[in-house]
């Protein structure tokens, strides 16, 4: 037995090793990977990032157009879709408004709410061509 805890690598790859959690942590990892590109590319002046809300937005907008293609989910997939909308047209082309910043007290890059929602759409569109074309093999 170890007397010291297992550092956060073999965690990590303790993770992995479980179905479920192994594909959620390579889920948000990929996202996360997507929304730091995103912002490397379109935001140079951004030193440094730490956060996870980019993953949060991708998260909240792929569930919600799962839930749009349930017909009794429809009406709840389409108000979250809309505060999503609306929270990001806020913080990206109004008043700058964000509750977060308030919350922890610090900066909030709202740019990586918006490049969080568009991975989420991509990867949303890209789940309905496969299924698609999964859907015509048969």
């Amino acid at each position: 037995p170890r007397d010291t805890p297992p550092d956060w690598q073999d965690l990590e790859w303790q993770r992995l090793r479980t179905p479920q959690q192994g594909v959620v942590s390579v889920y948000a990892r990929g996202r996360a990977l997507a929304i730091s590109i995103m912002i490397y590319c379109f935001l140079p002046q951004v030193r440094l990032y730490v956060g996870l809300s980019g993953v949060i937005h991708s998260v909240y907008v792929v569930g919600a157009l799962r839930l749009l293609r349930q017909t009794k989910e429809r009406n709840t997939a389409i108000l979250l879709m809309l505060l999503v909308t609306l929270k990001l047209l806020t913080e990206n082309f109004g008043q700058g408004i964000s509750l977060t910043a308030d919350i922890i007290g610090g900066h909030v890059l709202v740019q990586a709410h918006l490049y969080g929602a568009i991975v989420g759409l991509f990867l949303s569109v890209m789940a309905f061509i496969a299924n698609s074309l999964y859907a015509k093999m048969r």
